[in-house]
């Protein structure tokens, strides 16, 4: 059950928190070292307002995913046959820090290289 710890962060289960990325138009969640977790490897400084993840986050679907092989078909290719059902390839690394989400130049989105100010949950649907 998702549990609100600030209008910019939120706990999906114990010891994972998730936030909305801007960048990817979705949430991205990770597991943190607590005591449900403590092994983890991101470190979370326990301010849920302006948190801040060390190290970075990296997340990756479709063709940019490590055992995605070159050639091979991948989700995100349009088959004549069928709907496009709105998957989308993406690699998305950045930092949160101080509350900013810091997007590496390797990111596939339109956000790659730039810093911005977290997004309150509430708004991931607008």
């Amino acid at each position: 059950m998702t549990k609100l710890l600030s209008p910019v962060l939120a706990e999906v289960s114990p010891g994972y928190v998730q936030w909305f990325c801007p960048g990817c138009r979705e949430t991205h969640h990770i597991p943190v070292a607590s005591v449900h977790n403590p092994g983890q490897n991101w470190r979370w400084d326990g301010n849920p307002d302006v948190p801040t993840f060390e190290p970075s986050v990296l997340v990756r679907g479709g063709h940019f995913a490590p055992n995605w092989k070159q050639g091979e078909p991948c989700w995100c290719t349009p088959n004549p046959s069928e709907e496009d059902w709105g998957f989308r390839c993406r690699q998305c690394h950045c930092y949160v820090r101080s509350g900013k989400i810091e997007f590496l130049a390797d990111c596939s989105h339109e956000l790659a290289g730039q810093i911005v100010d977290m997004v309150p949950l509430a708004e991931r649907a607008q």
